[in-house]
């Protein structure tokens, strides 16, 4: 779109300064929010394969970009030829845990992703570090558990395998006084009456 265009360009002419690789740019998505207000995000794709977590969000507000940054975004520069197939990625995960049994089930097929991992040495120059992986999900047959399986692609070693499932579904709701609890909002600066349903994102549960 016009407006996702308008945003490339952008980050095309100080990609120095954002320190981005525009050819790592993956297809768009744009929101209008209202006539005025429009937000977009630029995933981050690799040689055609999905970087994850890595993006660009921007928000354009009456023609003017109010708002624009990156999300664990680093300019990948990995082999993308896996060594090993997606079969062998499958055994290799089973292997930890006792072998595949008939009732387990893949939710989600093998794919190649690359993943972003944090180097022992940091610095703005290097960025992040990436893997090649194949990523699927299985479920094990009398489990709750969805399992996700990363599987370094080209050496066959597991990285990861953790349950997604979030078992808390519940919500946290309440109200906050936003300066004083006098109960009494003559305007926003001075107001002290309780303003419910507020986000909470720090809440502590405990």
């Amino acid at each position: 779109s016009e407006v996702s265009d308008l945003v490339r360009q952008f980050v095309s002419r100080h990609k120095v300064a954002f320190n981005i690789d525009v050819a790592q740019f993956g297809e768009a998505r744009v929101a209008k929010v209202t006539d005025e207000l429009w937000n977009i995000s630029i995933p981050q794709r690799y040689k055609g394969i999905p970087v994850r977590y890595g993006q660009l969000s921007a928000t354009i507000s009456h023609g003017n970009l109010v708002l624009i940054g990156t999300e664990s975004w680093g300019n990948a520069a990995v082999e993308t030829l896996p060594f090993i197939s997606a079969d062998q990625a499958l055994d290799n995960a089973f292997a930890l845990v006792g072998g595949r049994a008939l009732s387990d089930s893949l939710w989600r097929e093998p794919q190649l992703e690359v993943v972003p991992f944090a180097r022992e040495t940091y610095t703005a120059e290097a960025g992040y570090g990436h893997y090649l992986v194949w990523s699927f999900g299985f479920h094990r047959d009398g489990e709750h558990s969805n399992w996700e399986v990363l599987v370094d692609a080209r050496n066959g070693r597991v990285l990861s395998m953790q349950d997604t499932n979030h078992y808390d579904a519940q919500q946290i709701r309440g109200g906050i006084y936003p300066l004083t609890n006098t109960e009494i909002c003559p305007n926003s600066a001075t107001c002290g009456s309780m303003q419910p349903a507020s986000p909470m994102p720090f809440a502590n549960t405990g």
